[in-house]
């Protein structure tokens, strides 16, 4: 009892379940009528008939087309492989069922015959069964388009909602941060009296103790005979047998404190020689 409740919920809550469900009413319903005049030596009769839906698959293989579509679009919400796939079956579906019902209903033309002295008429009007089928199809493609909207809106709105938090005091709060960012890499602080110094300055002016940067080094290792380019886990030269030596190369001008690259050896900034030296 309880899952048929879920399934009822289920079906309830999409639309176009139920919108299919009305489809597949629509094919007890008469569809098209033949409509038959005849007439002979001025005598004439009419006849006429009515083909439900479900009589429309003895006059082609299209039939079938537009009955599968109500079926697999009541299935998506509970069958997973179809789930995934939904925002283009919603759409295919229906286009697919309109187009095979025209064309189950364009073989069947009207047609007029006329042998010796006897007229006959034949036409073929739609009737309700038919009108409702393609009305199904239709509001199932228009609120398939009004949900595809729905969620480009939505989308739109969060990245408006989002750009709006950007406000101007959260963009001087980041400019503040990167201008003492700044600032503080073009300063250095005296060990002695906690004075701020620019960099570059050898002494300080307010105490006139000595300046001292700290220097990042970059361990490097090669071959002390041939001096080929090791890496840290080998021990010997795999050209000569020598012995693997580690030195070091300072990346930060012991001078002015500016980056060097690492096989510099005098300061770009400032010209002070860059030490290189084994561990």
């Amino acid at each position: 009892m309880k899952k048929k409740m879920d399934y009822i919920k289920k079906i309830t809550k999409e639309p176009r379940s139920i919108i299919a469900i009305v489809n597949i009413i629509s094919f007890f319903l008469p569809w098209i009528s033949f409509d038959v005049s005849v007439s002979a030596f001025g005598v004439g009769a009419d006849y006429s008939t009515s083909i439900t839906g479900f009589g429309m698959i003895s006059y082609s293989v299209f039939g079938v087309l537009f009955y599968i579509m109500p079926i697999i679009i009541i299935a998506i919400p509970f069958v997973k492989a179809l789930k995934e796939y939904e925002k283009y079956l919603y759409l295919i579906l229906p286009i697919w069922s309109i187009v095979a019902m025209f064309i189950t209903c364009s073989i069947l033309k009207p047609a007029q015959v006329e042998v010796t002295l006897v007229d006959n008429s034949l036409k073929i009007p739609k009737l309700i069964g038919f009108w409702i089928a393609l009305l199904c199809n239709v509001l199932i493609l228009v609120i398939t388009m009004l949900k595809k909207k729905g969620v480009m809106s939505a989308s739109s709105n969060e990245t408006n909602n989002n750009l709006k938090n950007i406000n101007v005091k959260n963009i001087s709060n980041v400019a503040r941060e990167i201008g003492a960012s700044i600032q503080s890499s073009a300063f250095v602080e005296c060990k002695k009296c906690g004075n701020k110094i620019q960099r570059g300055k050898k002494f300080c002016p307010n105490c006139g103790e000595k300046i001292v940067v700290e220097q990042k080094i970059v361990k490097k290792y090669q071959c002390s005979q041939c001096g080929r380019k090791a890496s840290a886990n080998e021990k010997f030269c795999s050209e000569c047998g020598a012995p693997i030596k580690e030195y070091v190369i300072s990346t930060t001008c012991p001078n002015c404190g500016g980056k060097v690259s690492s096989d510099a050896a005098f300061c770009s900034s400032c010209g002070a020689k860059i030490e290189r030296g084994e561990e």
